[in-house]
């Protein structure tokens, strides 16, 4: 399948996809042994966002819907995002640009069917990028990306691209990507350093904390300033 062929692309959660969102999470479940719940809910969220959270083969995975994405929200939900804990804090390539937990906020990892370089995100796994460029390749460009964070790999995946098969396909190479990272933490790390704009993102943060601390201690001291010179 390639282009819109066969995916209805202007459809959130809330209409027909969401049905069919609920089967691929029925068929995912029972072939992973995943508690999964809430599939007789998956398009109302008044009652039910998150579908997935548990221990998965030694990591925490969760799969709920998600904001990300243009017009999100408007449009019943578009997206879902399948988020595996790594058991260790990652290094500063996987560092975020804001420190909260908002699942647009991750670090893009390729996934493309190019070459891998020496000097690139899976230079210590080529197999690895190949698999997940064969998994996009037949769904519609943008409708998956691939995130890190310091605590967690991320899809963020376009719920009307999604059966069963792609749903536990993804779930599994995230478990790949999950280990890849923790392996290879240092030398991804000291390869890739931190990704564009989180050193100018953490000055400004910094910068923000001198100024407020600054501020307060200016208000403390006042009073005993103004007491000492009048």
């Amino acid at each position: 399948m390639t282009g819109s062929e066969g995916v209805d692309a202007d459809d959130g959660l809330r209409g027909p996809v969401g049905q069919r969102f609920a089967h691929a999470l029925a068929v995912a479940g029972q072939r992973l042994e995943l508690d999964v719940r809430g599939l007789d809910r998956v398009d109302d969220f008044f009652s039910s966002v998150e579908w997935i959270d548990q221990e998965w083969r030694g990591r925490r995975l969760t799969v709920r819907v998600a904001t990300y994405g243009a017009a999100g929200t408007t449009t019943g939900y578009r997206w879902v995002v399948v988020r595996l804990e790594t058991k260790v804090r990652l290094g500063r390539w996987a560092d975020p640009v804001m420190r909260s937990n908002s699942p647009l906020e991750g670090i893009f990892l390729p996934v493309t069917l190019d070459p891998v370089g020496e000097q690139g995100t899976w230079a210590d796994d080529p197999a690895l990028s190949e698999d997940l460029g064969a998994y996009a390749e037949p769904m519609p460009e943008g409708f998956v990306a691939l995130q890190v964070r310091n605590d967690a790999v991320l899809w963020q995946l376009r719920a009307s691209a999604m059966d069963g098969d792609r749903l536990t396909a993804a779930i599994l190479l995230l478990d790949r990507v999950a280990g890849y990272a923790e392996q290879h933490d240092a030398a991804l790390s000291q390869r890739l350093g931190r990704a564009a704009g989180v050193t100018g993102w953490r000055t400004f943060e910094l910068a923000f904390v001198v100024l407020v601390l600054g501020g307060i201690a200016a208000m403390i001291l006042a009073p005993f300033l103004l007491a000492y010179l009048f």
